[in-house]
């Protein structure tokens, strides 16, 4: 997977969601309505936790799926090289 993929969702979702409401939500929750000083500071803490944890689970799901992409298109490399290799083995040009 390109870094730029990785990068887009990782400041996507972390930077935007975990950043964003997270100190959003905490300092307008937590400062504004609650009164909180730890709430206002927890809340952020966890909204980054569990945004990265998120893209971290996407980019592991679109490794793995490329992954299997390269596989499939190595194997089928190998396939039409070994063909092509059988042909040139043929005695007088002859497919077997």
């Amino acid at each position: 997977m390109g870094a730029g993929v990785a990068g887009g969702l990782y400041g996507g979702i972390v930077g935007g969601c975990g950043l964003g409401i997270g100190l959003a939500v905490g300092l307008g929750v937590g400062v504004g309505a609650l009164g909180s000083l730890a709430f206002s500071l927890l809340f952020p803490v966890g909204a980054l936790s569990g945004t990265y944890a998120l893209a971290r689970r996407l980019v592991r799901g679109l490794r793995a799926k490329r992954v299997e992409q390269v596989r499939r298109i190595a194997d089928s490399l190998v396939a039409a090289i070994n063909a092509e290799i059988a042909k040139c083995d043929a005695p007088n040009g002859m497919t077997t």
